[in-house]
């Protein structure tokens, strides 16, 4: 049959696609702390002979790392550790498709997210109960996709990871799985006000070491939860109630470990 050039599409193009905003991110009080320690070791140490002080080598490092201050600015830039992925057709069919994002966090977080962002569309439609039990083809795909992050020599899995938001559409239905805090939102169109308006619905379940029953499940496992160190910020996952271990094996909240 003759191929067509432009075939129907459940979405207009103009649409569909992925946005990120990203490339700054705000100092929170404890950076301005860390930089005057920085800076107090500059000093006591001293560069006139031509070395390189403690801060300007900080400084060098969160270059490669793709973050650095902006100078005169309450702000440093970073690079985009977020990735999101539209796949129609998908499972071999005309009316499924798979939107996906991942926030990645942590050194080398965006790597995490790649990795996530891949795999979980290769796996998924390939599970064996992706026609017959979507909640169980969710399920071992995320927590597959966990484990086998630690076996990937590119990625330090104990200080990064990233946060899942997927969501299958097939026909009318849509099946939403997340881990983290993503989440997924439906702009519905409201008539009769008169106006071209939407409304937000939320279509899942923010994922935080703080939420009710999460909490519980991380210290059930040998975790500890500190709170947010600041407004905006998310609650913290420690090995110790001293919080100075970071949890490897605690089952981590907000994150592909």
């Amino acid at each position: 049959p003759k191929r067509e050039d432009n075939p129907p599409l459940p979405f207009p193009r103009h649409i569909v696609g992925t946005y990120s905003c990203h490339g700054v991110e705000p100092l929170y009080d404890s950076d301005y702390d860390h930089d005057e320690d920085d800076a107090d070791d500059s000093n006591g140490n001293g560069n006139g002979n031509g070395q390189q002080s403690t801060a300007d080598a900080e400084d060098s490092d969160d270059d490669v790392k793709g973050a650095a201050r902006t100078a005169g600015d309450n702000t440093v830039a970073k690079i985009n550790q977020d990735r999101g992925g539209v796949a129609f057709p998908y499972g071999n069919c005309p009316r499924t498709a798979l939107f996906a994002a991942y926030d990645g966090h942590g050194d080398g977080g965006e790597y995490v997210a790649q990795y996530a962002l891949h795999e979980v569309q290769r796996r998924l439609e390939r599970h064996p109960n992706f026609d017959t039990d979507i909640a169980k083809a969710f399920h071992d795909t995320f927590v597959g996709v966990d484990e086998d992050l630690r076996t990937v020599p590119e990625i330090e899995a104990l200080y990064a990871g990233a946060t899942a938001c997927v969501v299958l559409l097939r026909e009318k239905t849509l099946t939403i799985a997340n881990a983290g805090d993503s989440r997924a939102v439906l702009a519905r169109r409201r008539r009769g006000s008169g106006k071209d308006q939407r409304l937000a619905m939320d279509l899942s379940v923010d994922q935080n070491p703080d939420s009710p029953g999460e909490q519980e499940r991380i210290e059930k496992a040998g975790g500890f939860v500190s709170p947010p160190p600041e407004p905006g910020l998310s609650a913290r996952v420690w090995l110790d109630a001293e919080v100075s271990l970071v949890s490897k094996d605690a089952c981590l909240s907000r994150r592909m470990r």
